[in-house]
């Protein structure tokens, strides 16, 4: 039985790794477009950019989970079905529970792993998000500069002819930093404020200028020209320090919501909703092998795409009255524990009924008639579709 085990979980890792890869690939993009159009406008470096991509990864890393977990376990057993390898294990005696065990072995790790990322993983990489965000966007300094007005202290005078606010451009820039008895007086055509690598400073980016240093000896002025330059500012550009971590449920650990609990806020829903949901959505993990199997199962070569668009639809479903129940119970209109898991548990039935149904009649899978309804219904469509456009074809 180890060969057996071995295979099947061979044959799980790879649609795993590929669909997990794929969907991780596709949310992080959309994100990616929309963090560089932020950076474009804000300024700052791309390793920003970089560094908030990467804590998006364990959000993201649990929305995509679930999905190629489900898609791993239906091509497995679409692919079993479809090299009647299965009906050769039960000639020998094999039934599918036995088969599946692998599998479902592999979900309860997956499930401890899900654990930990939406217990803490995810609380903390949110934070560090939300907190380098709000050095990109927050540059209070330069709301105080106005075209023509001289704003700075004893060691930085800054002023610019024009600014555009909304790209964080300066036009006609004079720039006079002074150290002691040395001195640096600055003029550039434009200037663009960005955060610098660490976000911690402003930078302003100075193009096509003069740089003009002095110093204390007769000899030390010296005159340089500049195509780019980068100007390191320190007149309270730092963005003000961020707040602390734990603000809203979505940032407590599993063990904080747990001792917020305790300690008295019970009475705030969003506290409840936040654990159970977290709870939830990770012991799902287990219950997904005993729904996508049959569904695999019954998807024949003819028909694997339809057998994955029902089995999505039936996940979907779930997450979404999941997430409908979350809701209801942060605004406290029912109680955490029932809103979220009544559907769990009707969930769990509906893949334990399934799953022992198909394990005992193997010839006789409930969802073959679902499956050939879809295609049924899928073919009149399609030839409606051709009988239309021919229709319109005609002069």
């Amino acid at each position: 039985m180890r060969v057996l085990d071995r295979y099947i979980l061979a044959e799980t890792l790879k649609p795993l790794g590929l669909a997990l890869g794929v969907v991780l690939v596709a949310l992080l993009l959309e994100r990616l477009l929309r963090l560089l159009d932020l950076l474009s406008n804000k300024g700052g470096p791309f390793v920003l950019v970089l560094r908030m991509i990467a804590n998006l990864v364990p959000h993201y890393m649990g929305m995509a989970l679930p999905a190629a977990l489900f898609i791993a376990v239906f091509a497995v057993a679409s692919r079993l079905s479809a090299r009647s390898e299965i009906d050769a294990a039960y000639a020998m005696g094999v039934g599918l529970g036995r088969v599946m065990a692998p599998l479902i072995v592999f979900a309860l790790l997956l499930t401890v792993l899900s654990l930990a990322l939406f217990g803490w993983l995810q609380p903390h990489s949110r934070y560090a998000y939300r907190a380098i965000l709000h050095l990109v966007t927050s540059a209070a300094w330069n709301a105080t500069l106005e075209p023509g007005r001289f704003i700075g202290d004893d060691t930085l005078t800054l002023t610019a002819s024009a600014i555009d606010a909304e790209n964080a451009e300066l036009r006609g820039v004079f720039l006079d930093q002074r150290d002691g008895r040395r001195g640096t007086t600055t003029t550039a055509r434009l200037g663009r404020v960005q955060r610098s690598a660490d976000g911690e400073h402003v930078v302003l980016a100075l193009v096509d200028g003069i740089q003009i240093r002095t110093g204390p000896e007769a000899g030390d002025p010296s005159v340089l020209r500049f195509d780019a330059l980068d100007v390191v500012l320190d007149i309270g550009g730092a963005a003000p320090p961020f707040r602390l971590r734990g603000e809203g449920e979505r940032e407590l650990t599993l063990g904080e919501l747990w001792s917020r609990l305790r300690e008295g806020d019970a009475d705030r829903p969003g506290v409840r909703a936040e654990f159970h949901a977290r709870l939830v959505r990770a012991f799902s993990l287990v219950v997904l092998p005993f729904v996508a199997a049959p569904f695999g199962l019954a998807a024949k070569r003819t028909r694997q795409a339809s057998g994955l668009v029902a089995a999505l639809i039936v996940l979907l479903i779930y997450h979404h009255v999941l997430q409908f129940g979350q809701s209801l119970a942060e605004l406290g209109h029912i109680p955490a524990a029932p809103a979220l898991w009544v559907p769990f548990g009707a969930f769990t039935s509906f893949a334990v009924v399934l799953f022992r149904r198909v394990a005992r009649q193997p010839g006789n899978n409930p969802l073959d008639a679902v499956l050939d309804a879809l295609e049924a219904t899928w073919r009149r469509l399609a030839a409606h579709r051709d009988t239309a456009a021919r229709s319109v074809d005609v002069p």
